[in-house]
């Protein structure tokens, strides 16, 4: 996945593992990982990727779950970059901030 980051100027500078990242590796970005810090934590069409609700891919699922939950204690912001057609980058970019859910 790394390959990927020359493609588009808003992905240069993300954390892009090698393959698919998982979900251990996000909770570990994101655990120390600075202010602005960005990680890509999919590239596809990632409804398309989950699969249908019935069915969803179990790691594609988790990392989106993560990302999520990450979003809704504010510790991160989530933005897409279309790389090409069929081809988005979903981006988790850390806040320096965060706030427990409760």
């Amino acid at each position: 996945m790394a390959h990927l980051q020359a493609l588009h100027p808003c992905i240069r500078d993300a954390v892009c593992p090698p393959e698919y990242p998982t979900v251990g590796a996000f909770h570990q970005w994101l655990a120390n990982a600075r202010a602005g810090s960005v990680f890509a934590y999919h590239f596809g069409l990632l409804a398309k990727d989950r699969g249908p609700e019935e069915a969803r891919a179990p790691e594609v699922e988790g990392r989106a779950r993560a990302a999520w939950e990450a979003y809704e204690r504010r510790e991160v912001e989530l933005t897409q970059a279309r790389v090409r057609d069929g081809l988005t980058a979903y981006l988790a970019t850390k806040t320096g901030r965060g706030r427990l859910l409760g």
